[in-house]
């Protein structure tokens, strides 16, 4: 009797352990701000983010319904993996300069998901006495749309800004993350030597633009 008591718990505590199990659960809220920073739609996107003990599970929704859905890993020295078609792939690389194909099955959800991402930079801020990094990406949707992506280490993307559109979408709030986002974004936004809209006009001075009147990024 004792032995068979002693054999199912080690085939539950077993079966534990392989289950992945859910450790945290946070939600990005994100707001679409136009060229003059000026808020145009509160919460256009939020995105839900449930650590598991093998990956992430990311939820993006829009007007409450669940538009987008990936796996997501973060290794702190090489980059983010997302699971495409079942298979681990490294998709934002944090050492190289290189261009990664990021699609699924040739499929895009702007800006989230996208077909190749390459890593422009990271900058390092000091708020207090507190060091936040970021990672500046690329990342193309086909040869005339693209997006800039701002990764915070240790917590997620805060930023996805569209230079054709000059719009972006910033993270204003995160629920469950002690930290001081807005002071960190703001820093982002006004900093001409590492946000797209100031880098990327240095490359493109005369770069027209149609009028941008409609609610979009």
């Amino acid at each position: 009797m004792r032995k068979k008591i002693i054999f199912t718990l080690s085939v539950i505590l077993l079966i534990s352990c392989n289950e992945p199990k859910l450790e945290k659960r946070s939600i990005f809220y994100f707001n679409l701000y136009n060229n003059k920073n000026i808020l145009i739609e509160k919460n256009v996107f939020t995105v839900e983010s449930k650590e598991l003990n093998l990956f992430d599970s990311i939820n993006v929704f829009k007007n409450h319904e669940n538009v987008l859905s990936f796996r997501q890993a973060y290794d702190n020295e090489k980059g983010i993996y997302r699971y495409i078609l079942n298979k681990k792939t490294l998709t934002h690389n944090f050492k190289d300069s290189i261009t990664l194909a990021t699609n699924y099955n040739n499929k895009s959800f702007a800006p989230f998901i996208n077909k190749e991402t390459t890593l422009i930079n990271h900058k390092t801020y000091k708020i207090g006495l507190e060091s936040f990094k970021i990672y500046h990406f690329s990342e193309e949707q086909s040869n005339h749309k693209g997006f800039d992506s701002y990764f915070l280490e240790n917590v997620g993307f805060i930023c996805y800004y569209n230079f054709n559109t000059d719009n972006y979408i910033l993270c204003d709030s995160i629920s469950n993350k002690p930290i001081k986002i807005k002071e960190i974004t703001r820093r982002l936004v006004k900093d001409e030597t590492f946000f797209a809209r100031f880098t990327v006009a240095k490359l493109f001075p005369n770069y027209y633009r149609e009028n941008n009147s409609s609610k979009r990024l």
